[in-house]
């Protein structure tokens, strides 16, 4: 079974995978817009809504060798916040340079944390980032909007086959960005939650396996 440190003063869960399934590959998972008390997260361990929202999630990439950093970001996915500098400092911490994965309004989290390690190419502090993934992802604002126009990080995107998501299009219209849809999958089956509820949820609806499957395919794994 992976490890769990919950840092409940940074509200950040980092997930480890056990020795022998480690792969030396680390992802920074990012959570949709979550306001208080929306996904209970209360329900498991006092966990923050954001990071409940996608733990289980989490916890499957690492039971496949990923070590996995999700920073809580409430209500305040896909806006700059507290969340963006303890990404980029985890990410920094030493180790394998990580991918960016972003669920929902998440997608546009992991925009912002791409092209502000591209501008530290120029301005410094150096932070590096691997591939961007988007998990049936949203465009949150005008402005992450222009970013993704001038974001040069390759990013591969999963889209739900029902249409949910804000600012769908904007990604078509990029060569940076490469686009699929999952058959047989809605918007939140993208995202499992942490806890009792989360194996359950994956069992009884098809549509999670579908999405997570073709994520980690993405992956590579």
């Amino acid at each position: 079974m992976p490890t769990l440190y919950y840092d409940k003063f940074d509200r950040t869960l980092t997930v480890l995978p056990t020795p022998e399934r480690a792969r030396g590959r680390r992802l920074i998972l990012l959570h949709g817009a979550t306001p208080s008390g929306y996904h209970l997260g209360s329900w498991w361990d006092d966990l923050p809504p954001g990071i409940w929202s996608v733990g289980g999630t989490a916890v499957r990439l690492a039971k496949k060798g990923f070590e996995v950093f999700v920073p809580e970001a409430g209500d305040g996915a896909g806006r700059p916040g507290a969340w963006m500098e303890r990404s980029l400092a985890w990410a920094s911490a030493g180790g394998p340079i990580p991918d960016v994965a972003g669920f929902s309004f998440g997608g546009s989290s992991a925009i912002l944390l791409a092209r502000r390690a591209e501008r530290s190419l120029c301005i410094g502090p150096l932070f590096r980032l691997g591939k961007l993934y988007g998990l049936d992802p949203a465009i949150r604002s005008r402005a992450i909007a222009d970013d993704l126009a001038k974001m040069t990080t390759p990013m591969e995107v999963l889209f739900a086959q029902t249409y949910r998501t804000h600012g769908r299009q904007r990604f078509d219209a990029h060569a940076q960005v490469r686009t699929q849809h999952v058959p047989g999958t809605r918007h939140r089956h993208f995202a499992i939650p942490m806890g009792v509820l989360g194996p359950l949820y994956a069992f009884v609806d098809a549509g999670v396996e579908r999405a997570h499957a073709a994520f980690e395919a993405l992956l590579g794994v």
